[in-house]
């Protein structure tokens, strides 16, 4: 079992994204039941017949709720397809097939909001440690002063963590097991990737929310980023292998100074070299960091 640092709390690991409802997820809902009922109405349709169809649907979309997470959304397709062919000739001019669909899959938004909802109970369940924080950049809440990092069965969470307790989270990175570790400071973000032991990659915010990513060396000027990425290495970041150019590979005295500083003072370390180029942040953001962006 993963020992749990002073002031850190230890999750069992959930595969995806957990986050809140947003305004515009309400706003599509209510625009969804326009559509499945107001509008079938004012053109016409049977009102027994569109609320036949609309309680059908919402029940069974409702029901999908049940289904295990990674089976979830192709039975929500083929039900909806098969509930489509059942509906579409109960109407000539297509009516059945648009109430079908959008209070189907209208009804969808709520039911992944009560799944979301679900997943973060049974994340909060398993802590262990210190005390659960109240906010997540998951579920597109602000944080402050917060760091995570990533084991294959955990996650770890530490508010206002104390130096020591992030360079020992660094140091542990091993390219294996350990291979994510994120600083948030304020408006900065820094996500650290790959082996102590070896190579890392370390990317970041700078003031205008962009992301940067740290160097080691200058990139050839005769060489394009692909041309370089060529040249380049494979590392380990979160659950990825990223190919890396040699020019953003660095150690572990590089890592540890560009976290060190933003754990100190909130922002990036001037006198350390950052790029800002949208193809090679494209490619060496991986999915597990876009996942936590607030």
């Amino acid at each position: 079992m993963t020992s749990v640092p002073d002031g850190a709390t230890r999750y069992d690991r959930i595969q995806g994204r957990i986050r809140r409802s947003t305004v515009v997820e309400t706003g599509l809902f209510v625009v969804a039941v326009g559509i499945a009922v107001v509008l079938p109405l004012l053109n016409g349709a049977d009102p027994l017949l569109v609320a036949g169809i609309f309680a059908a649907a919402a029940a069974i979309s409702a029901a999908t709720y049940l289904l295990p997470g990674r089976f979830r959304w192709p039975v929500v397709i083929v039900v909806a397809v098969a509930g489509a062919a059942i509906v579409v000739p109960l109407t000539e001019d297509g009516t059945s097939a648009l109430v079908w669909f959008a209070a189907f899959f209208g009804c969808q938004i709520p039911v992944n909001a009560m799944t979301s909802r679900a997943q973060w109970s049974a994340r909060l369940s398993t802590a262990v440690g210190a005390p659960p924080s109240a906010a997540h950049p998951q579920r597109g809440d602000k944080v402050d002063h917060l760091a995570l990092w990533t084991t294959t069965e955990h996650d770890f969470e530490a508010v206002d963590p104390a130096w020591e307790t992030l360079r020992d989270a660094l140091h542990r990175l091993d390219g294996r097991d350990r291979t994510l570790l994120m600083l948030w400071r304020g408006p900065h973000r820094l996500a650290v990737g790959g082996d102590a032991a070896g190579q890392m990659i370390v990317i970041g915010t700078n003031d205008q929310g962009r992301w940067i990513a740290l160097q080691s060396s200058a990139k050839p000027e005769d060489k394009t980023f692909r041309q370089t990425l060529e040249d380049g290495r494979d590392i380990p970041f979160a659950t990825e292998l990223v190919r890396t150019p040699p020019q953003h590979v660095v150690g572990i005295d590089l890592a540890e100074q560009a976290l060190q500083h933003l754990h100190r003072t909130g922002s990036q370390h001037p006198d350390l070299t950052w790029w800002r180029d949208v193809t090679v942040l494209q490619h060496l953001r991986p999915k597990e960091v876009l996942l936590n962006d607030a």
